[in-house]
């Protein structure tokens, strides 16, 4: 996988994945972090599958556990 897809991410794109990453992919305490609504958090995941080609939260954890993305979002693990 092409870690320089990362770099298509917005930053707060990538404040997201980070929490993501935090929180094992449970947007509720997605939510409650970033003071949002689920279905604003939702919107946001899809542009990140859409930019980093992936079609689920389990890929999108994969994808950011084997290429750069661990090192964008290790300090929140």
């Amino acid at each position: 996988m092409n870690s320089e897809k990362l770099n298509k991410l917005t930053p707060k794109e990538i404040d997201l994945c980070k929490l993501f990453m935090k929180y094992k992919g449970k947007k509720y305490l997605i939510c409650n972090e970033l003071k949002i609504k689920e279905s604003t958090c939702k919107s946001h995941l899809n542009n990140i599958f859409n930019k980093l080609y992936v079609s689920s939260s389990a890929e999108l954890m994969h994808y950011l556990f084997t290429t750069k993305g661990w090192e964008i979002c290790k300090y929140y693990i």
